[in-house]
């Protein structure tokens, strides 16, 4: 089912984008900011011009040449505005590979990991647990049409998607879609014994 189904509507329509992002800028500033004041002060120390400057990232960000007035302007550029620009493009392209990797499936279909009962590694070991005439057989080595009823692939041409003979499946289609011709027939041709 789609996640947009499931979530209560907002009654404040736009601000919740608003308000969203106002917190990533405000995350941005302070963020860059201390990062500023951080590799501002490790210049300022390593050309030795002088003690650590307060804590204080909005001061840093918009009159950096006030905090450190020693420090050449390339070293308060690079230091303030390019270092600190760089670290956070590299934090939040990391951030966002991660989200992206982890984040649950949009498409609404199970994936590899939901359905993992009717792959066919577990399926062949289902199917030998259940059928007598299989029982000294290895998994890997029971028939595709033994495993159970062909649902369908993951993807075209990837791996197969069978439930068990012993499953009730519920097929609900429309008129005339094939439920009988693509679904019941080749499973009933497929049965590894009698159909009653």
């Amino acid at each position: 089912m789609s996640d947009a189904r499931t979530r209560t509507p907002s009654t404040t329509t736009g601000t919740d984008v608003l308000l969203s992002l106002l917190l990533a800028l405000a995350a941005l500033g302070i963020g860059g900011g201390s990062l500023a004041w951080l590799f501002g002060n490790l210049a300022n120390t390593a050309l030795g011009s002088g003690t650590w400057a307060p804590y204080g990232p909005t001061r840093v960000l918009f009159h950096p040449h006030q905090v450190w007035p020693h420090l050449p302007r390339p070293a308060l550029l690079v230091c303030c505005y390019g270092l600190p620009a760089v670290v956070l493009v590299t934090i939040t392209f990391a951030s966002v590979k991660l989200w992206l990797r982890h984040r649950p499936s949009r498409s609404g279909l199970a994936d590899q990991q939901a359905l993992g009962d009717l792959l066919p590694k577990k399926a062949a070991a289902r199917a030998t647990g259940l059928r007598a005439s299989l029982a000294d057989t290895q998994p890997k080595d029971v028939a595709p049409d033994d495993r159970g009823v062909l649902l369908g692939t993951l993807k075209p041409g990837a791996t197969e998607v069978r439930s068990s003979w012993e499953d009730v499946l519920l097929t609900i289609m429309a008129p005339r879609s094939g439920k009988t011709s693509g679904l019941a027939i080749p499973a009933i041709l497929r049965a590894p014994g009698r159909c009653c």
